[in-house]
């Protein structure tokens, strides 16, 4: 059933963990990860549900995913998806949606949802067929992906999750179409054969660091006092002797940059 299909379109791109609050709109969702093997954590609000999903996205570098019921349950993650906008999060929101026979008939909790996260996703569609819920799927995780990064919004009417589908549909490669924006070759290789010539080198980490990185080492191998902010927090660990434990002001007045 398209239920299962999600996530196992989900599990395809890495995904190990969901977040929601258990709603009728997502049953069959919520079923799918039950039998596909991904872990769901079921929360009181779907607020504390989508800001655990950026926070899984933030630590791990992976999608972070949000699934919650329609009407009230959608609206209620509003302010974790702006929160996301900010700070370029790749995330994902899954939102159940009334019945496509009730389309525009009042049926239970309808809601155009993907005109509410306009502003503040860089997607959001609606997934009206069951036989392309893998290609819905892969296209929000390519755009959650591009650049620097950014939530995303998905929902699925009732009966398009019910239905069944062939169980040979393919599912999308998993390499993202666009490569996470970066400094170019050159500018890297300027900042390397400079690094020498600095007499107290300092690191400014943020929403840039995803997942695992070497910043730790980058800060050992430079003996630079290092600053963490937004994504890169938890690159260096507690109490690691170069995490900064001055404030920033102090640092740039006494600090020679390069």
């Amino acid at each position: 059933h398209g239920g299962r299909l999600i996530a196992r379109a989900l599990r395809h791109q890495g995904v190990d963990t969901i977040f929601t609050l258990t709603g009728g709109h997502i049953l069959p969702i919520l079923d799918g990860c039950v039998e596909e093997g991904i872990r769901v954590v079921d929360f009181r609000h779907e607020q504390a549900a989508a800001h655990a999903a950026e926070a899984y996205g933030r630590l791990t570098g992976r999608l972070g995913v949000a699934v919650v019921t329609a009407g009230p349950g959608v609206t209620d993650t509003i302010t974790a998806v702006a929160n996301a906008w900010n700070a370029n999060t790749p995330m994902l929101v899954i939102g159940g949606r009334h019945l496509l026979r009730q389309e525009l008939k009042g049926g239970l909790q309808e809601m155009d949802h993907p005109k509410l996260f306009e502003g503040i996703t860089a997607w959001a569609a609606t997934a009206w067929q069951p036989d392309r819920l893998s290609d819905y799927v892969a296209t929000a995780a390519r755009h959650a992906f591009a650049g620097r990064g950014a939530p995303v919004f998905l929902d699925v009417p009732m009966d398009v999750q019910f239905d069944e589908v062939d169980d040979s549909i393919v599912f999308p490669a998993v390499p993202r179409s666009n490569p996470l924006a970066g400094a170019d070759r050159d500018t890297l290789d300027a900042i390397v054969a400079a690094l020498p010539r600095c007499r107290r080198p300092m690191i400014f980490a943020g929403a840039g660091a995803r997942g695992e990185n070497h910043l730790a080492a980058l800060a050992e191998l430079l003996c630079a006092p290092t600053y963490l902010n937004s994504r890169a927090r938890g690159s260096l660990r507690h109490g690691h002797p170069l995490l900064g434990n001055h404030s920033r002001s102090q640092a740039m007045a006494s600090t020679d940059l390069v």
